[in-house]
C-alpha cells in the first residue's frame, strides 16, 4: 500500500474564524474583534451574550473609530514641549 492510496486526514484550524476577525472566546461566549494595525496584533472585546449580527454591527463601529484614530490605537502624536504648550494656551 503506497502513501498515495491512504486517505488524507482532515485538518481543522485551531481556532475557526471568519474573514471579518470576529470570534467568540470563553465560557461566557464573549465576542472579540482581532486585527492588525501597524504590524501589531490587537484584540478588542465587542460584547458578551449578544448575537453574531449585533457583534458584527458593533465591530463595524469600532473599526471606523480605529481608522479615524479615535480609539487610541496606532500612532500617537508627539508630546508638546512646555514652552509650545504655554504659547498655545495663551493664544
Amino acid at each position: 500500500m503506497s502513501a498515495d492510496s491512504l486517505p488524507k486526514a482532515r485538518t481543522k484550524p485551531a481556532l475557526a474564524r471568519r474573514g471579518d476577525g470576529l470570534y467568540q472566546r470563553g465560557k461566557g461566549k464573549t465576542w472579540w474583534l482581532e486585527f492588525k494595525q501597524g504590524g501589531r496584533r490587537h484584540q478588542l472585546r465587542v460584547g458578551k451574550g449578544i448575537s453574531r449580527t449585533v457583534a458584527r454591527e458593533i465591530a463595524q463601529v469600532k473599526r471606523a473609530a480605529i481608522l479615524k484614530g479615535e480609539a487610541g490605537i496606532g500612532r500617537k502624536r508627539a508630546d508638546m514641549g512646555f514652552d509650545a504648550a504655554k504659547d498655545e494656551f495663551l493664544k
